[in-house]
């Protein structure tokens, strides 16, 4: 029931708390098993919502991540071309 400027806050605030954690800066969040149209969707700049099959709309648009961890990623929608099928 968040606006788009009201989840854009509580992600930043995600963040930036689990940024203290790590020995790099957070830039995005990859969520899962959240229901999907179409198998991922990017929400505001810094999250990829995915759906590997049983959340995904229709359940055949299932995708996974397939990430280069050497590639630095500033924007949840950098992800978008590591994205592959779940079912091939």
């Amino acid at each position: 029931g968040w606006s788009e400027a009201g989840y854009e806050i509580v992600l930043k605030g995600y963040l930036v708390a689990i940024s203290q954690l790590s020995t790099h800066p957070q830039k995005v969040i990859v969520a899962g098993h959240i229901g999907v149209k179409g198998g991922h969707q990017v929400v505001t700049n810094f999250q990829l919502r995915l759906a590997s099959y049983a959340h995904a709309r229709p359940e055949e648009a299932g995708q996974v991540l397939m990430l280069d961890c050497e590639a630095p990623i500033t924007q949840a929608s950098q992800l978008i071309p590591y994205l592959r099928p779940t079912l091939a």
